[in-house]
């Protein structure tokens, strides 16, 4: 058949192809002995040319009897879906991504593929791009709606499967920052959060006695946005552990301020840790909530509260740029080393923390060669059965690797970049979810 993509013949059976004007034309050719149903018509052998009316989002189904009897989805794409590309070497170990395309802005889509490649599910976001798409443990969608024109202020969208409207994930008294949606037990979350502060002392680190600069903050709050714990860096992390002036973003009101930590990830640790990284300060922090002291602190400028690093070739403060940070059933430690100031490639890296002796031993170093820079974002995400999966931050590859580096899966986006990508790993959501999730939002009438 021609124009459905994934071609027919594998083992996909989700499936998209192009509507113009509102219709999908299909040439499909049947062979002796086997028979088809395409949107309930059947087709005997032959090859015949089926006009199907459709519309972006939603889909007709093939069914084909024989030796296989096998049921296709096949949905219709926008006209600005983000395209790439997909290369399997080997099975995927993972059987979703949840992505989207964070530049260039065509149309702003949280998006769930397959393991073909194939974008199963997708919600159009109109109030801009769209950043750290994720579906969270109540299998519940949430994104971020990043503006085109500022930093650091982004409302965090929350809509079910069937595209039901939950409610901007919020704060009080300041707009979310767009970079981290955790959801906790009891419809509550944590979300990361910039706040301007005015005159602030840079001199220690190069810049004006008075400037204006955003500090990061973690808030715990509720579904109705009331806040019930907060965090913030600058009751905890003194001027001494920045080295250098970070960059200068624009605000909502047309400010442009010192971005000194730039929080990007959060992560639990046990009922009452967290594990945040910051791009700005080259580390991770681990943080008891019940006090908001610091436990440890690896990678960046050294204090008292570092970890001593071991069999990292890198040395005693090995991240550059540090994000997606994550715990894992065993203890150990993940993150995606950007390597971004120090002109290196980018990588996965893992490390066993022993809190006792205060160290952090690197136990797994995964690197692509296809990904040599990685200037911001970036995600590293360990699956259970050993491989990576990995979007190379402000880069065209979201890739699954072996432990080894070698090439799984890899989604390459045409000329776009990506924020993050969430793996799913089999047995926590279902095709029939998906499907019927997008019926619901695109139902054929």
């Amino acid at each position: 058949m021609t124009g459905i993509r994934p071609a027919l013949g594998g083992t996909a059976l989700d499936h998209t192809l192009a509507c113009p004007g509102g219709v999908a034309t299909v040439t499909a050719t049947v062979p002796p002995g086997s028979a088809v149903r395409l949107d309930g018509r059947r087709l005997g052998p032959g090859t015949h040319t089926v006009r199907v009316p459709l519309r972006p989002g939603q889909r007709f189904t093939l069914r084909f009897s024989g030796r296989r009897e096998r049921t296709h989805s096949v949905r219709c794409l926008p006209a600005d879906f983000p395209a790439w590309t997909t290369t399997r070497t080997a099975k995927p170990q993972v059987q979703w991504l949840v992505l989207s395309q964070f530049f260039p802005i065509s149309g702003a889509y949280a998006i769930i593929a397959d393991a073909h490649g194939t974008p199963v599910w997708w919600y159009r976001e109109t109030r801009g791009r769209v950043m750290d798409a994720k579906v969270l443990p109540d299998r519940t969608v949430a994104w971020s709606a990043s503006p085109l024109v500022a930093f650091g202020f982004g409302p965090h969208a929350h809509r079910t499967l069937g595209g039901r409207q939950l409610g901007d994930i919020r704060t009080a008294g300041i707009i979310a920052d767009p970079h981290e949606t955790l959801q906790l037990p009891g419809d509550r979350y944590l979300i990361t959060v910039y706040r301007p502060r005015d005159h602030v002392d840079l001199r220690a680190i190069g810049g004006p006695a008075d400037a204006r600069a955003l500090e990061g903050e973690i808030h715990e709050v509720t579904a109705s946005g009331r806040l019930l714990w907060s965090w913030r860096t600058r009751s905890h992390i003194t001027m001494s552990e920045r080295s250098a002036l970070s960059s200068r973003p624009t605000l909502l009101d047309g400010h442009t301020v010192y971005d000194l930590d730039h929080l990007n990830s959060i992560e639990l640790d046990g009922p009452d840790h967290i594990v945040v990284s910051a791009r700005h300060l080259n580390a991770l922090y681990r943080i008891r909530r019940s006090t908001g002291t610091i436990d440890w602190k690896l990678g960046g400028a050294p204090t008292a509260r570092s970890l001593r690093v071991v069999g990292d070739r890198l040395g005693a403060a090995p991240l550059d740029s540090a994000h997606d940070a994550r715990v894992l059933a065993d203890g150990t430690v993940t993150v995606h080393d950007n390597g971004t100031m120090l002109g290196r490639p980018p990588r996965a890296v893992r490390y066993r923390i022993d809190r006792a002796r205060r160290t952090a031993t690197l136990i797994e170093d995964v690197q692509d060669s296809r990904a040599p820079r990685s200037i911001a974002g970036g995600s590293a995400r360990r699956l259970r059965g050993g491989h990576w999966v990995m979007s190379w931050g402000a880069s065209p590859l979201i890739t699954e690797l072996t432990p080894d580096g070698s090439p799984v899966l890899t989604l390459t986006l045409a000329g776009g970049t990506s924020y993050r990508a969430q793996p799913l790993e089999p047995g926590f959501l279902s095709a029939a979810e998906l499907r019927a999730g997008m019926d619901r939002m695109h139902p054929r009438r």
